[in-house]
C-alpha cells in the first residue's frame, strides 16, 4: 500500500491523499464539464457520484496508484493528481485543474514540479507523462520542466475522430 505520509507543499498548493468526502458535487461537474476533460481519459465513461468515491477507495489500498487532490493553502480544493508507481522505479503523473478560475495560473506547473520534487526524494529515477496531441497547454507545461517526448502513439477517438498521444519523460537521476 503507497500512503503519503504527509501533504506535499509548493508555494501556492498543496497536495493531500483524496478521501471519498472530497468527491462532492462540485468535483463531479468539473468531470462533467466539456472544458475541463476535453483532453481526459475520463471523457469517454464519465463517472458518477458512487463511482469516483471507489475509485478513491481502490487507490487508497493499492500498491501502485495515489490519487491526491491539489488544494490551495487555504484547502479549497481545484483539482486532482494521480500518480502510477512502477516497480522499476517510475511514476506516471496525470492531473486534472477542475476548478476553472485557477486555470492559466501555472497550478499544472506548480504541481508537477512539487511532483517531481516528491519523486526524487523518494529515490524514483523517472517521472513520466501522456497527454493528447492537441492538447497544446500540458505540451507547453512538460516541455517547460524539462520532459522530453519519447514516444507518439496513434490512437482513435470518438470524439476528434483521430488523435494522438505523445508520451513523455523527465529523468530525476542516471
Amino acid at each position: 500500500m503507497m500512503y503519503l505520509q504527509e501533504k506535499i507543499i509548493g508555494e501556492r498548493i498543496f497536495l493531500s491523499e483524496m478521501r471519498e468526502s472530497d468527491i462532492s458535487e462540485q468535483f463531479m461537474l468539473w468531470l462533467h464539464d466539456s472544458e475541463v476533460n476535453e483532453f481526459l481519459e475520463v471523457r469517454h465513461n464519465l463517472p458518477n457520484l458512487e463511482t469516483q468515491r471507489a475509485y478513491v477507495r481502490e487507490c487508497r489500498t493499492s500498491a501502485s496508484k495515489m490519487y491526491l487532490g491539489i488544494f490551495t493553502l487555504s484547502k479549497k480544493l481545484i483539482g486532482s493528481v494521480t500518480l502510477n508507481i512502477y516497480e522499476t522505479n517510475k511514476v506516471e503523473i496525470g492531473l486534472m485543474i477542475g476548478d476553472k478560475s485557477h486555470h492559466g495560473l501555472g497550478i499544472g506547473t506548480e504541481v508537477v514540479r512539487i511532483v517531481a520534487n516528491w519523486a526524487a526524494m523518494n529515490e524514483f529515477i523517472e517521472i513520466t507523462a501522456g497527454y493528447l496531441a492537441g492538447n497544446k497547454r500540458s505540451a507547453n507545461l512538460f516541455k517547460s520542466l524539462g520532459f522530453q517526448i519519447v514516444q507518439v502513439i496513434s490512437e482513435s477517438d470518438i470524439i476528434n475522430h483521430q488523435t494522438s498521444v505523445v508520451r513523455t519523460s523527465l529523468l530525476l537521476r542516471a
